[in-house]
């Protein structure tokens, strides 16, 4: 049962990147969907306090606690889901996708960059509700980025999603 339900998620996954690969020829695609994945790097998360800091000094504080508890929680829990899970990457397992990505990791399962951009999603629009739309599209470009760029299948991204969805919850709840 379990075995056949996997297969069936496996095969939709390849499906979906099959799709894709024929848009690999583009070079400016890459570059781009490159340069969105590079937003979804941990370099860009300790920017975003400061830049609230500047913009509203008042709820710097908050926020930048709540994103500390948060990726407290959402690099831990990821790094253990891959353990467990040890699903290979897509350029692994499919010699269509092409590596683009160059991942710091082994495994694919959860997309570590969608959790993160998920988790600055929710603590972001709980402080900033006002910036809802833009949050929730950049977040959706990088977890797409990460499927175009060969280094995870959706259903990696969606499961980051929900993972970072989660943990931001419940940072905002436990600050």
């Amino acid at each position: 049962m379990i075995q056949s339900i996997l297969l069936k998620v496996t095969l939709f996954d390849e499906r979906v990147l099959n799709l894709l690969t024929p848009l690999y020829r583009f070079v400016s695609l890459k570059t781009f969907w490159k340069l969105v994945s590079r937003t979804g790097d941990g370099w860009f998360y300790p920017l975003a306090p400061l830049a609230v800091w500047a913009i509203e000094s008042s709820e710097a504080w908050s926020f930048f606690s709540v994103l500390l508890v948060a990726y407290a929680l959402d690099v831990p829990a990821y790094v253990f889901l891959k353990k467990i899970f040890k699903r290979q990457r897509p350029y692994q397992r499919m010699p269509s996708v092409e590596n683009l990505a160059q991942p710091i990791d082994t495994f694919s399962f959860p997309s570590g960059h969608t959790a993160a951009a998920s988790v600055f999603t929710v603590v972001l629009v709980a402080f900033f509700p006002s910036l809802l739309w833009l949050a929730v599209f950049w977040c959706a470009c990088v977890g797409f980025s990460r499927v175009f760029l060969g280094a995870h299948y959706l259903t990696d991204v969606l499961a980051g999603a929900f993972l970072g969805g989660a943990l931001g919850q419940l940072s905002l709840f436990l600050i």
